[in-house]
């Protein structure tokens, strides 16, 4: 099998422009979570804009636009077909919140798909708050692809991840061991299995290489999570030896910050207020333009890390510096103002959408490891 060649796919360039996926929870009238039972017609719904939706493993909602040429076009289809299905799960008495992390109730899988049971076996070897993320966390998920995916938009997204996540973040919080997180969502990320949630180490100056080589340690969930890392399958350590689908589902289940699917899926931002959200998509769209993006790689070169950026946000000084710089850049390329007005409103104050003190915070009850 050629597993590199597979991998290799990933990064080639697709006709997909600019996506959005915004996640909502769910909750029937007495707070509970709806069955997928109950659910799971709203999938076959055509949408008003084309999107799609989908269901995750906590009964959240999920709606992905079609790819659009622009990052405005996308949040007015984005908005059209949120719209519709809030009408639709209204009608259902079932109520739709768009936040990007639920304390309100314990974490809870109400899927029995085998996928779902099966990563919630595996991510459990590491920490509970893989549950925490599977059922109890809401992503905005921006999808870019056409032109861009070159080498340095991969390395660039990478680097610059952390303070998207600051500078969006929207789920201020404090875990059981006390600590203060600015985006407890992506805190839950943070504490699991960094061989399936972690960014790939860059290695070899190959994005293929390095990404196979980050595929090929992470365990393997199908048939049975047991463990065994997929390199070690696929070199014999369990029989029947692996086909080209199951590594191609293998890569299905790997959720590091910028994924490759021949875009570019970044998946490091809150879900933040709907009328956040076309900002954060013309963010993103903009970053990946090839001039800005050469700018970005030779202009922000100090990042704060991944943890920092999460618990402190943009109260880190470092953190506000680069995030600074970064939204300075992007402004110049956004005829629209936007990302300016949202720089001069939030990065240039060290707030963020999600700006509350963390007295204020509700207390996440499973310990995370950092």
């Amino acid at each position: 099998m050629d597993v590199r060649g597979i991998v290799a796919e990933l990064f080639a360039p697709s006709s997909s422009r600019v996506g959005i996926e915004a996640e909502f929870f769910t909750g029937l009238p007495d707070g509970s979570r709806p069955s997928f039972d109950l659910l799971t017609p709203l999938v076959t719904e055509v949408m008003p804009a084309g999107g799609t939706i989908t269901l995750e493993p906590g009964s959240q909602i999920e709606v992905s636009t079609a790819p659009h040429g622009t990052a405005a076009a996308a949040a007015t289809a984005l908005r059209a077909d949120v719209a519709a299905l809030i009408a639709r799960l209204d009608g259902l008495g079932i109520a739709a919140r768009g936040a990007a992390i639920d304390t309100d109730r314990p974490p809870e899988r109400t899927t029995g798909e085998e996928r779902y049971r099966h990563l919630e076996q595996e991510l459990d070897r590491f920490s509970p708050a893989g549950r925490w993320m599977m059922t109890n966390t809401c992503a905005l998920q921006i999808n870019v692809g056409g032109g861009q995916l070159t080498g340095q938009t991969w390395r660039v997204l990478n680097r610059v991840g952390p303070l998207l996540t600051a500078a969006f973040a929207n789920s201020p919080g404090v875990d059981a061991q006390g600590r203060w997180w600015q985006s407890l969502r992506q805190g839950c990320w943070l504490s699991m299995d960094p061989r399936r949630a972690a960014p790939p180490l860059a290695r070899t100056g190959d994005r293929v290489d390095d990404y196979l080589a980050y595929a090929l340690a992470a365990p393997r969930l199908f048939p049975e999570p047991d463990g065994l890392v997929f390199g070690e399958w696929l070199h014999g350590a369990a029989e029947p030896r692996p086909a080209r689908a199951d590594f191609v589902r293998h890569l299905s289940t790997l959720f590091p910050p910028v994924r490759p699917r021949g875009w570019f899926e970044i998946r490091s931002i809150d879900m933040v207020p709907v009328d956040v959200i076309e900002v954060v998509a013309l963010t993103v769209a903009t970053l990946v333009e090839p001039d800005v993006v050469a700018e970005v790689d030779r202009v922000v070169q100090t990042v704060p890390t991944a943890e920092t950026a999460a618990m402190h946000g943009l109260r880190a000084p470092d953190c506000q510096r680069a995030a600074a710089a970064l939204f300075a850049i992007l402004a110049q390329h956004d005829s629209s103002g936007q990302i300016g007005s949202f720089a001069d409103d939030y990065v240039h104050q060290g707030r963020c959408p999600g700006a509350t003190r963390p007295d204020e915070a509700q207390m996440l009850m499973p310990p995370l490891s950092a």
